[in-house]
């Protein structure tokens, strides 16, 4: 969950270790919000709360749809219609946590607002009309070569990590798929060489210990302050590359992007990129991550698909709706807003929960059931899209790709699994490492 430009601090929990039954043991799938001296347990950053955030998300729903929450010094709204709303509204709530932030919340520490320099050129932190412009700029260079090339590239590189795992007879699906496919597919549409894969996973992993911020006591600032000046480094030097020989790359079509007369800057380039690479395999990651592991959880899910492979593409939308790789989102009040008794002020935080919407009974039939023959396009939308006319949420595939472009990768990454991948993937033992949100460390 992306938090960056504030002091307050929330990131993915610590590596625990427990496999699921442990968990379960441990009373961490527990139906209802736990109960403490003080009333209902509404810390979000509580160790049981971000392990299985669910009946608490159920809890604010129905009591405190607008909840202050003191632990992330921002209100939290967890109920479909009102989260639409939010996204409906990009003049009310701004999606530049950069500019518009209450300096109450903004933390003037080096570190971060180096690190803040840069991700506010990210097309996702920028309002209307900026953000349309990049928009613009982006879309221009994804050319229809472009994408028809990803399919090829995907399946070459499915094969390949596949046929090492059959190899061997055992595979961890996320150090050896489900990192490595996403991210070598974006750095080879980028130009990236397959060496430099290992370098940029360590960059990003600092970043993304940012974007998340902490659940303990950890100061991510000065790493991901390192991270990110490592990826700049690295693209700068790669665009100068680019220039000297230009290719038929992202990269390279970036520089030479023109819309309605505008370019890319020199650093919106850049920063660009780092988006790109990096909340492309990152969420990419965690939604094949989650995916695995909830249908290894529901085999009779899992063997409806391996009995009906084109239920595949409904199942990817089931399983972003049930639990994406986004949980939440911030956004900045530009004015003062009333709102279910209460009034949020100018510069406050208020973050929509993807997560909770999408689990909202008020929208979905037993949304707390995974159902892959769920008919998504004949249900409301679900939050992991924005409504139409209105700015996306942050999810992994780049806004530039066109609606729906993530969940189609995920769905080819499944549709074009020889016989023998899909018994592999079924068959596999898991062991979480890393609490379910974002998504598993090891599975």
């Amino acid at each position: 969950m992306a938090f960056p430009g504030m002091a307050a601090k929330w990131s993915r929990p610590p590596r625990l270790g427990l496999t699921f039954e442990r968990r379960s043991r441990l009373g961490l799938e527990a139906p209802e919000v736990r109960e403490t001296s003080r009333g209902p347990d509404l810390d979000l950053k509580s160790w049981r709360n971000v392990q299985d955030p669910f009946p608490l998300y159920a809890w604010l729903r129905d009591h405190d749809p607008l909840h202050w929450s003191e632990s992330l010094s921002a209100w939290v709204v967890t109920r479909y219609e009102d989260v639409v709303a939010i996204f409906d509204r990009p003049e009310t709530f701004s999606s530049d946590r950069f500019r518009k932030i209450d300096e109450r919340y903004a933390s003037q520490r080096p570190a971060v607002r180096a690190v803040a320099e840069v991700l506010g050129d990210w097309l996702v932190f920028r309002d209307p009309p900026d953000h349309d412009r990049l928009r613009g700029l982006l879309q221009s260079s994804f050319t229809p070569k472009q994408l028809a090339s990803s399919r090829d590239r995907i399946q070459r590189t499915v094969d390949a990590l596949l046929d090492r795992a059959a190899a061997r007879g055992a595979m961890d699906f996320i150090r050896e798929l489900a990192f490595p496919l996403p991210a070598t597919v974006i750095a080879g549409l980028m130009g990236a060489p397959a060496e430099d894969l290992e370098p940029i996973k360590t960059w990003s992993d600092r970043l993304a210990a940012y974007l998340g911020g902490a659940v303990d006591a950890r100061d991510n600032f000065a790493e991901a302050s390192t991270g990110v000046a490592r990826l700049v480094d690295y693209f700068h030097a790669l665009l100068r590359e680019r220039e000297r020989r230009p290719r038929d790359d992202l990269t390279s079509l970036m520089l030479r992007a023109e819309h309605e007369g505008e370019r890319l800057t020199r650093d919106e380039v850049v920063a660009n990129c780092i988006l790109l690479l990096f909340a492309g395999h990152e969420t990419t990651t965690n939604l094949l991550g989650n995916g695995l592991f909830h249908l290894l959880r529901h085999p009779a899910e899992a063997a409806l698909l391996r009995a009906d492979p084109p239920l595949l593409h409904g199942a990817v939308e089931e399983l972003l709706r049930y639990d994406g790789p986004v949980p939440a989102t911030v956004k900045v009040a530009t004015a003062d807003v009333p709102w279910h008794g209460r009034t949020i002020r100018r510069g406050d935080m208020v973050v929509p929960f993807l997560a909770s919407a999408n689990r909202d009974p008020r929208q979905f039939p037993n949304p707390d059931t995974l159902d892959v023959r769920r008919q998504h396009p004949l249900l409301p939308r679900r939050v992991a899209r924005a409504p139409r006319g209105a700015r996306r949420p942050r999810h992994g595939a780049p806004a530039a790709a066109g609606p729906g472009a993530r969940t189609r990768g995920a769905a080819l990454e499944a549709d074009d699994l020889p016989p023998r991948a899909r018994d592999v993937a079924a068959d596999v033992g898991v062991r979480m490492k890393a609490a379910c949100q974002p998504g598993p460390g090891r599975l």
